[in-house]
């Protein structure tokens, strides 16, 4: 009887998205519903015998019949066809997730996986790992990020490699040579160094001198950009590989070994980094290469050259950040006070070798570059005594709270922080607590893990934030110490439903990955002095008009008052009670009963309430037309549709270019007191051909103008309709462009003023 409800409500469902999207089949995506009738046909029709367990993992389906309720809160038709859409791929994600769960695939996978030899198991993850990071190179340059924050000034280094055969970039930058490599105007990252002409990057050269060779051909931009990112990629698969053979050494567990690698690899900051250009993926992969070949790779015939390798790596990653340093320094101190209490006095010398060598290298370097032996220079240039000294007092001005600020920062905000897009690490914090419990046993990876957690220290005592770079970008070279905590909670924990979580999360993790692939320009945001802005475009973009989930998360944008800020304090306090619980050996028995309330909380956001996008505003006027209204403009398309100041415009291609504009209730009530008149637009297009069709909507009314000739460019559009939300009233414009066949940029300007007024 339960299983023909079941089916009941599931053929309801699927029913109810059928009808409501009949109108809707060609605009958007009409994939999903076909792959969804497939799935359905497939269990219902063909599988009859298997069908039973089979239908409650199709119960997300049922939820079609919320598409009736979704009609309540309709804007115009294409929003509704994308939440419809919406609905459709929560069920199937739902769906696959469940069957994945029930039919134990990843564990038949897994078990198939094991039957490799060790050997074989490295190269196919390595190769999984670099095809993947290949193909989302693809996506992301195919979807317009050309170089983003410090990327373009680690190649104008490489330029200088390549081209002059040295590291003074000052003809990259005086000269502008870095137009080679990218078409609009950088400013100069580099200080001055002793001598005429003598301009060092405040980089170090580590990375640079890896990406040199692309430089010293002719490649078209995205070309070279594809081809960079996915060099960069061999590092973050090469990363892949180490975290797998850590995970065997440590946890003696392949099943579980497999999951981290997936886990750490593709979530961030990892996944994201490998296909950046930033020293950190690289440096870190230095780092991880050194500390396996000290601890694990112990072969008594090849300990000698085991221990001067581990030194080298360790010793380069000094040339891709002076802030390695810190590692070198206990990695030396540490070695050689456990050689010398262990009195295996020749190995110390082994072990130094190559730190002594690269420390005094890099001595001679700032000597060379800056006529100083102090690091600082490479930030600062040659300066004087006296600018010297006003550094330091200003940075012994920096007040202890923005310190504490900035360290919070790097976990917790929404911007560029780093456990609001992968909560897997958030298993940290109660598995140091247990590994110092069992000290005995762990002693050797907290020991280790000393130089990682001065380092986070060191970031947040410097206040350094991150630019235009993926999130928690400060944290990667320190990941590995995140994940060796997390991995002893598992292997610590009596706590059945938070082990179940332990694998439960990283589902979020992976779709915070994915929508950020599709939505790559989520991934750069600023964080420092220059915005004050506290919410996150991913989370802006997957709020709605009903529900803003930035209002609800942390943040630590500099701006006074982030102590007091209630998401702050509300994240704090729920970290604790997390904390708490995770460490407690009860637990709750039955998880399933959260997948409800999961699938609830998402259908709101994603389906239930029109995605209006209300984030990165332009604020439009025209001082010389006193008839023309104020108004503020958003738009859901980074790149090829957009309005600026004065309200021109530009479109590129063909498509469907959606104008949100909204102007405050108060200024209408004024104005309509005056003029007694609905609010108008006028829109007039330039540069284009006159066969193309322009098509405008607003919200739910049919086409206002089917064809634009190039005679007669401009439209008028009378008494437009307009919503309400909050404070404001919301004016939504749909413009369809079709027959572009050279699919290059036209201009409009847009105008909004009331019908009595003369306009010409």
């Amino acid at each position: 009887m339960k299983n023909k409800i079941f089916l009941l409500f599931i053929i309801i469902g699927y029913l109810s998205i059928l009808i409501n999207s009949l109108e809707y089949l060609l605009i958007d995506k009409p994939y999903l519903l076909i792959l969804s009738f497939f799935i359905l046909f497939y269990v219902i029709i063909k599988e009859k015998k298997n069908r039973e367990p089979l239908l409650t993992n199709l119960l997300p389906f049922s939820s079609g019949i919320m598409s009736f309720v979704m009609r309540f809160f309709y804007i115009d038709k294409f929003d509704y066809a994308d939440r419809l859409n919406n609905l459709i791929l929560l069920s199937l994600v739902f769906t696959i997730i469940g069957i994945i769960i029930r039919y134990k695939l990843y564990e038949k996978f897994i078990k198939k996986f094991n039957l490799y030899s060790i050997k074989k198991r490295v190269i196919i993850i390595f190769v999984i790992t670099e095809i993947i990071f290949i193909l989302s190179s693809f996506v992301i340059v195919k979807k317009g990020v050309i170089l983003i924050g410090d990327e373009p000034h680690y190649l104008a280094i490489s330029h200088s490699i390549a081209k002059d055969y040295d590291i003074n970039v000052f003809n990259q930058y005086a000269r502008d040579e870095y137009r080679d490599f990218i078409d609009y105007r950088l400013k100069s990252h580099a200080k001055e160094g002793k001598g005429f002409k003598k301009w060092y990057s405040i980089h170090l050269p580590g990375v640079s001198f890896t990406l040199a060779p692309f430089l010293l051909f002719k490649i078209p931009f995205t070309l070279l950009y594809f081809l960079i990112r996915s060099f960069m990629g061999l590092f973050g698969a090469g990363i892949a590989v180490l975290i797998y053979l850590f995970s065997l050494k440590l946890l003696k567990r392949e099943n579980l070994s497999i999951f981290i690698t997936i886990v750490f690899t593709f979530t961030t900051p990892i996944f994201f980094m490998s296909i950046h250009i930033f020293a950190e993926i690289q440096a870190l992969f230095l780092l991880l290469l050194s500390i396996y070949l000290l601890i694990f790779e112990n072969y008594p015939k090849k300990n000698r050259l085991r221990l001067i390798l581990s030194g080298l790596f360790m010793s380069l990653t000094v040339f891709w950040g002076m802030k390695y340093l810190l590692f070198i320094a206990f990695y030396l101190a540490g070695n050689t006070i456990y050689l010398f209490l262990k009195k295996k006095y020749i190995n110390i010398i082994y072990i130094s070798i190559f730190p002594i060598i690269s420390i005094i290298v890099f001595t001679m370097f700032l000597y060379y570059a800056y006529g100083t032996i102090s690091p600082t220079a490479i930030y600062t240039g040659v300066i004087s005594l006296e600018q010297k000294a006003e550094l330091i007092k200003n940075t012994k001005a920096i007040p202890f709270s923005l310190r504490v600020e900035t360290l919070l920062d790097y976990f917790f905000d929404q911007r560029d922080g780093l456990l609001l897009y992968n909560p897997f690490y958030l298993f940290f914090f109660p598995g140091l607590i247990l590994a110092i419990k069992n000290i005995k046993k762990y002693y050797l990876y907290i020991l280790i893990s000393i130089p990682g957690f001065v380092y986070i220290l060191y970031h947040g005592y410097s206040t350094i934030r991150a630019g235009y770079c993926p999130q928690a970008r400060y944290l990667t070279p320190v990941m590995w110490v995140l994940l060796i905590f997390t991995i002893i909670y598992y292997i610590e924990t009596k706590n059945k439903f938070f082990k179940r979580l332990f694998y439960l999360i990283p589902i979020y993790s992976l779709f915070t990955v994915i929508y950020q692939i599709l939505n790559p320009f989520t991934l750069y945001q600023q964080t420092t002095h220059d915005s004050a802005v506290r919410g996150g475009l991913m989370f802006q973009k997957l709020s709605n008009l009903y529900i803003n989930i930035t209002e609800f998360l942390p943040s630590y944008a500099k701006v006074n008052g982030n102590f007091k800020y209630i998401p702050n304090i509300a994240f704090f306090i729920l970290l604790i009670v997390f904390i708490f619980l995770a460490i407690k050996k009860k637990s709750i028995n039955n998880s399933k009963i959260f997948y409800v309330p999961i699938f609830i909380i998402i259908f709101a956001l994603v389906s239930l309430f029109p995605k209006i996008p209300l984030y990165n505003p332009i604020k439009v006027a025209d001082k010389m037309d006193k008839n023309m209204i104020p108004f503020t403009f958003y738009s859901n398309r980074e790149l090829s549709g957009r309005i600026y100041s004065e309200g021109f415009g530009s479109i590129k291609g063909n498509g469907r270019y959606k104008f949100y504009l909204s102007v405050p209730k108060y200024f209408l009530i004024k104005t309509r007191n005056k003029h007694g008149k609905n609010i108008s637009a006028k829109i007039s297009f330039f540069n284009f051909n006159e066969n193309i069709t322009v098509n405008i909507f607003n919200f739910n009314i049919k086409k206002l103008k089917t064809i634009i000739q190039k005679t007669n460019n401009s439209i008028i559009i009378k008494n437009l309709t307009i919503k309400d939300l909050k404070s404001q009233k919301i004016i939504v414009f749909t413009i369809d462009v079709k027959n572009n066949s050279n699919k290059k940029p036209f201009d409009f300007r847009l105008k909004l003023f009331y019908l009595d007024d003369k306009l010409k």
